[in-house]
C-alpha cells in the first residue's frame, strides 16, 4: 500500500516479543512488563533512536488508541461482580460488610484523594479561581487503570479481595474523574446541561444491556447458536465482545465523553454476563489483548514522550519534584484506610500502585491547557509525572508486594461433586493450586461459590482441558461417578498433555487392573477405606498429620535441584527450623539417610517438621539458581 510503511510496526512487534523475555530475567519480576514496554518505547521513539513516530503515522496512532480502548475492555472484564455481592455474608455486621466491599473502600479512598488533591492544587496554584483549583485537583486525582490491571494480573491478584480493592479504587478514580472533569469542563466552556446529561445516558444504556443480557443469555434460542458458533471459524463470543466494545466507544464519542469510559463499560457488561474467570471467551480476549494490542499501546506511549518540550522549559523541570511528591501523597495517605483490613505493607503498596498515572492525566492536562487552567510548562511537567509514576510505581509495588509463594504444582480435578470439591479444598490448603473442570453449570456455580477455581466445560474436551491448565499440570485427577469418563479423561491427559501423575477414582473395583495397565493410579472405594483403617490402627499419629490439612506438622516430598546441596553429607545440610530429611528416594529405591549419606541431584527427599520450616526447606532445596546455601 502506497505511503504506508510497516517498519514501525515491525519494531513494535519485535519489542513486544523481546521485552517480556528480558523483563522476566530480573529477580522476582522486579520490572513489570508494562514498565519495560514503556521504557522500550522511549528508547526507540522520538526521545531515543527515533525509529517509531506515532504522530507521523495515522494508522499507528489508531492502533495505539484501539489498544488503549481494548485495555479498558479487559479492565472492565476484571471486575468480579460475584465478589462484590458475596463479601460480608450473613451474620456480618453492617460495618464489616462495608469494609469488606471493594467498591465501598474504593469510593472512600477516592473521596480522601479528592480532598488531598484539592489542598495540593491550592498550594501549587495559589490565588486563582476556585474552578481552576477544582480542575487541577481532579487532574492530580487520576489513576492509571492501564497500569494497575496488568500489574495486578502479573501478580495473580485481580480476583483476590485485596486485588479487587485496588482495582475498584483505580476504576472509581479513573471514571469519577472523567465524569467530573467532563462536567466541570462543560461548565467552564459554557456548554448546555443537555450535552452534559448525555453522559448519564451512557450509564443508563449500560444497566439496560446488563439486565436484558442476564435475562436472555440462557434462553435456548440464544445459548444454542452461541455454543455452536463458539469455536473454529465462528468465534461468535469474541466477535460479540469486539462489537459491544465498539458500540460503547462510539456512543461515548457521540456524547463527547472519553473513549475509555465506553470501553470499560463494555468490559463490565461482559464480566457481569460471564463470571467464569477461566472461560474460553476470557482466555481468548486476554490472548488477543496482551498478545498484541496492549503492548502496542504501552510501547507507543513511551515512543511518543516529548523530551524536547521539557528541555525548552526549565520552570517545568523545577515543578516536577513538587508534582511527584503531591501525586504520591494524595494516594498514599488515603490508602491507609486499608489498614482496617490489611497490613501496613499491603496498604502502602496499594497506595503506591494507585499513584500510577498515564494517559488519563495527560488527557486531563490537555483539557486544562485548552481551558486556560494550566500553561504549557505545567502541561509538560504533568507528562513527565505520568512517565515517572507509571514507571516507578509498579516497580515499587512489586518490591513491597512480591509474588505469592510458589505453589507446589497444579492439579486438574474433573468433577465438582462432593469428592471433587473436598479434594480441591484440601490440595489448596496444602499449597497446591487446583482447578476443577465440571460440565454441569449448576455444580460449577456451587463449587465457585465455595471459593474454588472452576472451569465450566466438558472434561473430555481437549480445548476445555487446555483452558483449565492441564499442560504442565503436576497431577490430573478425574473423580466423576462414571468410570468410562474417568478413563477417557486420563488417557487425554496422558496423550495430549503429557501428564505423568494421573490418579483416578474407580467406582467398579473390578476395573482397577484396567486403569493400572494404562499407567493410571486407581483409587477405589474399598481400597481407600482399607488403607485408611490400616493406617489408623498401625500408625495413627502419622496418619493424622497426613490427613489433617490444619495440622501444624508436615511431611513433604521435595526434589533436590539446588546444586549447593549436591555432594554434601546429610549432617552438613542445615535446613531451617526443625525440618529434617527422613527419607530419600533414588533410582526407584527408598532408604533412610544416615549422617554420612551423600545427597545427589534429583534425589526425592521426604522432609518432616513444622509447616513453616518445611515450606522454607522446600524453597531452598528446589532453588535451581543455587542461591540458598547448605550451611
Amino acid at each position: 500500500m502506497e505511503g504506508i510503511s510497516f517498519f514501525p510496526l515491525l519494531i513494535i512487534s519485535g519489542l513486544a516479543f523481546v521485552v517480556p523475555v528480558i523483563a522476566s530475567r530480573f529477580p522476582g519480576g522486579m520490572i513489570p512488563i508494562v514498565v519495560a514496554e514503556i521504557l522500550a518505547g522511549v528508547a526507540f521513539g522520538r526521545a531515543g533512536l527515533g525509529f517509531i513516530h506515532v504522530d507521523e503515522n495515522i494508522w499507528l496512532a489508531f492502533l495505539s488508541q484501539f489498544g488503549f480502548a481494548y485495555l479498558m475492555l479487559l479492565s472492565g472484564l476484571e471486575v468480579d461482580f460475584g465478589l462484590l455481592s458475596r463479601l460480608g455474608g450473613e451474620g456480618s455486621s453492617r460495618m464489616r460488610m462495608l469494609l469488606d466491599n471493594p467498591l465501598v473502600m474504593g469510593l472512600g479512598i477516592f473521596l480522601l484523594t479528592l480532598i488531598g488533591a484539592g489542598i495540593g492544587a491550592w498550594l501549587l496554584l495559589g490565588d486563582v479561581p476556585l474552578s481552576h483549583i477544582l480542575l487541577f485537583g481532579l487532574i492530580l486525582s487520576t489513576t492509571s487503570v492501564g497500569i494497575v490491571v496488568p500489574t495486578l494480573k502479573e501478580r495473580g491478584l485481580t480476583r483476590r479481595p485485596f486485588g479487587q480493592v485496588i482495582l475498584m479504587s483505580a476504576m472509581v478514580a479513573d471514571f469519577a474523574t472523567i465524569l467530573l472533569i467532563t462536567v466541570l469542563a462543560g461548565i467552564l466552556a459554557n456548554d448546555n446541561i443537555f450535552r452534559i446529561s448525555l453522559v448519564a445516558m451512557l450509564f443508563g444504556l449500560f444497566f439496560i444491556v446488563t439486565r436484558v443480557g442476564a435475562r436472555v443469555q440462557f434462553h435456548r434460542f440464544v445459548r444454542r447458536p452461541m455454543e455452536e458458533l463458539a469455536h473454529a471459524t465462528g468465534q461468535i463470543g469474541v466477535r460479540g465482545a469486539m462489537a459491544l466494545m465498539v458500540v460503547f466507544v462510539v456512543l461515548a464519542e457521540a456524547v463527547e465523553a472519553e473513549l475509555v469510559l465506553g470501553a470499560f463499560l463494555a468490559g463490565t457488561v461482559i464480566s457481569s454476563l460471564s463470571r467464569e474467570e477461566g472461560s474460553s471467551l476470557r482466555v481468548k480476549l486476554d490472548a488477543i489483548g496482551y498478545g498484541f494490542f496492549v503492548p502496542v499501546f504501552f510501547i507507543t506511549v513511551g515512543a511518543d514522550f516529548n523530551l524536547d518540550a521539557l528541555r525548552s522549559s526549565p520552570s517545568s523541570l523545577l515543578l516536577v519534584p513538587a508534582l511527584i511528591g503531591i501525586a504520591y501523597a494524595v494516594k498514599l495517605v488515603p490508602s491507609l484506610i486499608l489498614k482496617t483490613r490489611y497490613s501496613l505493607r499491603q496498604s502502602l503498596s496499594a497506595g503506591i500502585l494507585l499513584s500510577s498515572r498515564l494517559s488519563l492525566i495527560i488527557a486531563a492536562s490537555v483539557i486544562g491547557l485548552r481551558l486556560g487552567v494550566i500553561d504549557e510548562a505545567t502541561n509538560a511537567s504533568l507528562i513527565l509525572v505520568a512517565i515517572v509514576t507509571s514507571t516507578v510505581s509498579p516497580a515499587l509495588f512489586t518490591y513491597l508486594f512480591p509474588r505469592p509463594k510458589t505453589e507446589q504444582g497444579r492439579a486438574i480435578i474433573v468433577g465438582a461433586g462432593q469428592l471433587g470439591m473436598m479434594l480441591s479444598d484440601r490440595l489448596t490448603k496444602e499449597g497446591m493450586k487446583s482447578v476443577i473442570v465440571e460440565i454441569d453449570y449448576e455444580k460449577a456455580q456451587s463449587a465457585r461459590e465455595q471459593g474454588l477455581e472452576v472451569v465450566n466445560g466438558d472434561g473430555l474436551s481437549i480445548e476445555v482441558l487446555a483452558i483449565a491448565g492441564t499442560l504442565g499440570a503436576t497431577a490430573f485427577i478425574p473423580v466423576t461417578s462414571d468410570d468410562e469418563t474417568n478413563l477417557k479423561a486420563c488417557l487425554l491427559a496422558q496423550e495430549n498433555f503429557n501428564v505423568d501423575n494421573v490418579v483416578a477414582r474407580v467406582n467398579a473395583h473390578e476395573r482397577v487392573g484396567e486403569f493400572e495397565r494404562a499407567g493410571i493410579k486407581p483409587v477405589s472405594r474399598p481400597v481407600a477405606i482399607a488403607i485408611a483403617m490400616d493406617n489408623l490402627v498401625l500408625r495413627p499419629d502419622i496418619f493424622r498429620v497426613l490427613a489433617e490439612p490444619a495440622s501444624q506438622n508436615e511431611f513433604l516430598e521435595v526434589p533436590l535441584l539446588n546444586s549447593r546441596f549436591v555432594g554434601h553429607p546429610v549432617d552438613q545440610i542445615h535446613l531451617p527450623g526443625d525440618a529434617l530429611i527422613v527419607l530419600v528416594l533414588r533410582d526407584g529405591l527408598s532408604f533412610v539417610p544416615h549422617p554420612a549419606t551423600i545427597l545427589e541431584h534429583d534425589d526425592l527427599l521426604t522432609i518432616a517438621g513444622d509447616r513453616e520450616s518445611v515450606e522454607e526447606a522446600r524453597r531452598q532445596l528446589r532453588d535451581r539458581n543455587g542461591l540458598a546455601t547448605s550451611s
